[in-house]
């Protein structure tokens, strides 16, 4: 049922009525009228098992009816109706929803809490729906969405399509016929994985909207309230930090998300990450992944511990501004503060120098350039036009982690390009064929140079834009620079892939959340 379109047909219904009758009624169609607009804003309510849901191919909600199906002190698990029937219909198995709840509240909801904070509980029911859903019509053998959290449903319903509770949507049919797949080839549990992702992301909300009270937040009645509302974080650390909790809650190293990295074109990334940035957010799976390889390097190297790994990260997402992971800057700011295994010595004192060290290292290691002792043998890093680093100065401090390394093992087809200028917008990143000419080299140009180690020639290097600036566009030709502005209206597009790939779409719902505050704001 869509509401909005009952709206529109009583409004329709209620202004063609003949003259004559809407003089002597004219007090009791208005009253009728808005007794029957109460009625149908009430059709959709969570205590009765409706809940607003998205419709994917417009900017309406609709009334997705479910059953309950499980309930314990931490969730409640809902079901579309009709979703067991299309299972059978499309021959996937059936979930075992018990078994979903005793993982959620018995392991992922304590190790993520542990690490990130407890959620909100603006409903007040201690508990978090899980809502699982699928549509026959979306069916995708391809890149297909498995899960998302809307952060519209932490308003008041008021003018709003908000259930007004802590809930995640979790597909339940191109999910589940992964997980029996993963099953077989003996891989992590992929719903289970999403789910931690999911939950990462409703905790880390209270966190991004300043969220301090557990009641569901006022419609604000100007734009200029808005801002404060919707802060939301650069989304490649949100989506690589979310990657990353699935591995925290025990479902993990993502693999599928190494193999894009590296570009085995098995996951729909041919080409790897040369060519790519890790700022610009365009929601393709080479995203996820590159956030993800990231987010999970900078976990590994931050402490020697598990214990200060997991209080660096929970600060990303709990502290505030400038140590707390809302942007590049003060994701590398808090590692500059939080990190017990910082080193000012090997990355210096300033959020962009340790970004481009440790940016330059993580992609060097990605592709297996050597460290030697010798420095004539040794792969380097060199920002601009400065005095090289040398990997055995600083891998020592900061190795690739074993989990990684291991995936990485496997053949790479990342792309190597030719050329000797490139354009570059902030950390984006191309491996090069040749040898880095002499320069000169805009300041924020950073090369990574393959030692002799790779070979008595090896003749390969990387380079990309190391400004924390994520609208930052520099030409290493004419060492211009130059700021380039992005779209930001909310467009839903799954990216284009004949493999089978999940990605969540939490991105597309927190700028849909703007548009959506904007027009109810702008109305009033």
């Amino acid at each position: 049922m869509r509401v909005t379109i009952f709206f529109i047909f009583l409004i329709q219904l209620f202004c063609f009525l003949p003259n004559d009758r809407k003089k002597e009624e004219n007090r009791e169609q208005r009253n009728s009228l808005l007794l029957l607009l109460v009625t149908l804003n009430n059709i959709c309510d969570p205590n009765r098992g409706s809940y607003f849901f998205p419709n994917f191919e417009t900017e309406d909600y609709n009334c997705l009816q479910t059953s309950l199906v499980y309930e314990d002190e931490r969730t409640r698990i809902l079901v579309q109706n009709g979703l067991t029937q299309f299972q059978e219909e499309l021959g996937i198995s059936k979930i075992d929803y018990n078994n979903i709840g005793y993982h959620f509240t018995k392991n992922i909801y304590p190790k993520l809490t542990q690490v990130f904070g407890s959620p909100t509980d603006i409903n007040q029911d201690e508990k978090i729906d899980i809502l699982f859903f699928g549509f026959p019509e979306y069916y995708s053998q391809g890149a297909f969405i498995a899960g998302f959290v809307d952060p519209i449903h932490f308003f008041e319903r008021t003018g709003l399509p908000s259930n007004q509770r802590e809930i995640l949507f979790i597909n339940g049919l191109e999910l589940q016929e992964l997980r029996e797949t993963y099953k077989k080839e003996e891989k992590h549990d992929p719903m289970l994985a999403t789910i931690a992702h999911e939950f990462h992301h409703l905790v880390r909300l209270r966190y991004e909207m300043s969220i301090t009270e557990n009641k569901p937040i006022p419609v604000p009645k100007r734009v200029s309230e808005l801002g404060s509302l919707l802060d939301f974080d650069d989304t490649w650390i949100d989506e690589g930090t979310s990657e990353l909790a699935s591995d925290i809650a025990g479902y993990g190293p993502q693999f599928s998300r190494v193999g894009c990295f590296r570009g085995d074109p098995r996951y729909g990334c041919r080409g790897g990450f040369s060519g790519r940035s890790l700022f610009d957010w365009t929601g393709t799976i080479m995203n996820y992944s590159f956030s993800y390889t990231f987010m999970k390097y900078l976990y590994e190297i931050s402490s020697t511990t598990v214990e200060g790994k997991n209080l660096f990260l929970q600060q990303t997402v709990t502290g505030k501004y400038p140590y707390r992971g809302q942007d590049a800057s003060s994701l590398m700011n808090t590692f500059l503060t939080k990190a017990s295994n910082y080193n000012l010595t090997l990355l210096t004192n300033t959020s962009v120098g340790i970004f481009q060290r440790l940016f330059g290292l993580f992609l060097g290691l990605s592709l297996g350039y050597e460290t030697n002792s010798t420095i004539s043998e040794d792969s380097y890093i060199q920002i601009g036009n400065n005095t090289p680093i040398y990997f055995n100065t600083i891998a020592t401090n900061y190795p690739y982690p074993t989990e990684l390394q291991n995936l990485m093992n496997f053949s790479n087809d990342i792309t190597q390009v030719n050329g000797t200028n490139f354009e570059l917008l902030s950390s984006r990143v191309y491996r090069v064929k040749g040898v880095r000419g002499s320069g000169p080299y805009h300041e924020t140009a950073v090369a990574v140079i393959r030692g002799k180690n790779g070979g008595p020639d090896p003749k390969d290097f990387l380079i990309f834009n190391g400004n924390l600036t994520k609208e930052k566009f520099i030409s290493t030709k004419n060492l211009q620079e130059e700021t380039q502005i992005f779209p930001t209206k909310p467009i839903l597009k799954l990216p284009i892939s004949p493999e089978r790939v999940h990605i969540s779409v939490d991105h597309y719902f927190k700028e849909n959340a703007k548009y959506r505050l904007f027009k109810q704001v702008y109305s009033y």
